[in-house]
C-alpha cells in the first residue's frame, strides 16, 4: 500500500528534524566551515549552510533519512536542521504532495501551505510550508519534494518560526543546491 509507506516516510522525516533539535552538542561532529558539497558518495548531494554539522553516521539517522545537517540554535535546546529522505514511489509529484499535505494537516496544531515550485540542480521541487506547535514552541518546516525515476527525494528544513527570517535564505540555498548524480542527473535547464 503506497499511501501507508508515504505516511510512514513523512512521519519519519518530521521526527528526524525534531530528533536533531534534541541532540547534545557533544554528539555533533565537526563543523563544515567551507560550506562544501557533501555526501558525494551517495547518488545525490546537498551543500549545507556554512558552519553546519553534517551527521555522517547512518546509524544515528532515523528511518529513510539519508543526510542530516544541524545548525547552531539561538533558543534553548532547539537546533535548526535540514535533512534529506528518500523512498521509492510510483506516485506523480502532485499526488505525493497532496498526500503529504493531508498527512501534515492530520497532525494536531499544524497548518500546511503549498508554496509552489523552486528550481534546483536536480530539477524543480514542490514546496510545502508546515507550521506546527510543539513543546519547543512554534516550529516551521519547509519541505521540498522531487520525484525522479521512481524515487522521491524529500528535503526538510526546520527551525523555530521566530527564527525563520534568519534561516530562510540558507534553507532555500541548500534546497537549490540539491543535485542528483549518474544516469538520472539533470544536465542544464529543461
Amino acid at each position: 500500500m503506497p499511501y501507508k509507506k508515504l505516511l510512514i516516510c513523512l512521519a519519519l522525516i518530521c521526527c528526524s528534524n525534531l530528533f536533531a533539535a534534541k541532540r547534545n552538542k557533544a554528539d555533533i561532529p565537526k563543523v563544515n566551515h567551507e560550506s562544501e558539497v557533501v555526501a558525494t558518495e551517495k547518488p545525490f548531494a546537498l551543500t549545507p549552510p556554512k558552519g553546519w554539522q553534517y551527521i555522517k553516521d547512518k546509524a544515528q539517522l532515523p528511518g529513510k533519512v539519508e543526510l542530516l545537517f544541524v545548525g547552531a540554535g539561538t533558543t534553548g535546546q532547539f537546533t535548526p536542521s535540514i535533512n534529506l529522505a528518500t523512498e521509492e514511489t510510483l506516485l506523480p509529484v502532485e499526488e505525493y504532495i497532496s498526500l503529504a499535505k493531508k498527512y501534515h494537516e492530520s497532525q494536531g496544531d499544524t497548518r500546511c501551505t503549498p508554496l509552489g515550485s523552486l528550481d534546483t540542480q536536480a530539477g524543480p521541487v514542490q514546496l510545502l510550508q508546515i507550521d506546527r506547535k510543539t513543546s519547543w514552541g512554534d516550529v516551521r518546516f519547509i519541505q521540498a519534494s522531487l520525484i525522479n525515476a521512481g524515487q522521491a527525494y524529500v528535503i526538510t528544513a526546520t527551525c523555530l518560526q521566530k527564527d525563520f527570517n534568519s534561516y530562510c535564505s540558507p534553507f532555500f540555498q541548500t534546497i537549490q543546491s540539491f543535485t542528483i548524480f549518474g544516469e538520472n542527473a539533470r544536465y542544464g535547464s529543461e
